[in-house]
């Protein structure tokens, strides 16, 4: 079977999810990609920007099929940011003359493809795995098949995330037709890592309440998070103490220590017999005095 040659790995992982209706269904995109030209659209910007007349093409003028195409295309990327499409490609029939169909690929690991094959019915179409055949940037996921074609529906897409990976689209074996990036890393999407992520939060918290060392996890959190909040703001701030965190306003108060009281009464106590020796002192002062003047008088 072609797609067990060219497409394994994929083959592989399809196998365990799909119901064998959908696997049949999905195993004849794979098969018939061979059938396929294709070429890599380098100027593609000059697609999205056309302008062509609807009413001839809603018209179904066979010669305006190509304007079709591409105003689909501007349909499918109007929303995106230019940054994140990688790349562009047509691919047609083997030795046809048709405009065939533009699958582009997207820097977060999904794909747009003209044939809308994945919006109607769910399936991964050929175009793309002829495209994974050449493109290093074509990767592979269980979760791209909608849950409802699985022989366990109510999967989690969140837990298929965390257990299988984007798997890089298989091309005859040939190395040639990958660059030596390829085989170091899969291109991963933010919603991939997010579910990643939050795995292994969920089993530090875990471990951390069994073991009841919850506070010792919270102080690394808040400590990351000031760490990096500080990056962010560009301040070179050094964290001696991870156990210690500012807050913002007055300080609270603290509890005194019995030293620190005795300390203090001291102080109180000094402060008061001065007073009162000044006092006395005012007192025998004034005594003098007006002594004095007696004696004078």
């Amino acid at each position: 079977m072609l797609n067990k040659r060219f497409f394994g790995k994929v083959d592989a992982i399809i196998k365990k999810f799909l119901t064998t209706v959908m696997l049949g269904k999905q195993r004849s995109q794979m098969n018939q990609s061979v059938c396929y030209d294709i070429n890599q659209i380098t100027e593609w910007h000059h697609l999205i920007e056309m302008e062509a007349d609807n009413e001839e093409i809603s018209m179904g003028i066979r010669e305006q099929e190509q304007d079709t195409k591409q105003i689909l295309l501007q349909l499918l990327v109007s929303n995106l940011p230019m940054e994140a499409i990688l790349e562009v490609w047509n691919v047609r029939a083997t030795g046809t003359y048709g405009i065939g169909h533009y699958v582009i690929l997207l820097n977060d690991g999904t794909h747009l493809c003209t044939c809308l094959l994945l919006l109607n019915k769910g399936l991964v179409c050929r175009h793309f795995f002829r495209v994974g055949t050449y493109s290093r940037f074509t990767t592979f996921h269980i979760s791209m098949i909608p849950n409802r074609w699985y022989l366990n529906p109510n999967v989690e897409p969140n837990n298929i995330l965390q257990q299988y990976s984007f798997i890089p689209i298989d091309s005859y074996g040939s190395p040639s037709l990958y660059s030596s990036q390829s085989s170091q890393s899969s291109v991963r999407s933010p919603k991939a890592i997010y579910a990643e992520l939050s795995g292994l939060s969920k089993k530090a918290i875990d471990c951390a309440i069994k073991t009841e060392m919850q506070d010792e996890l919270s102080n690394l959190f808040k400590a990351f998070i000031y760490d990096i909040q500080s990056r962010l703001e560009g301040n070179s701030i050094d964290i001696n103490n991870l156990v210690i965190i500012k807050h913002k306003g007055r300080p609270p108060k603290r509890l005194v220590a019995n030293v620190e009281k005795d300390v203090l009464h001291r102080e109180k106590k000094v402060l008061k017999d001065s007073s009162a020796v000044n006092v006395i002192e005012g007192q025998s002062k004034s005594n003098l005095e007006s002594s004095t003047i007696i004696t004078k008088g």
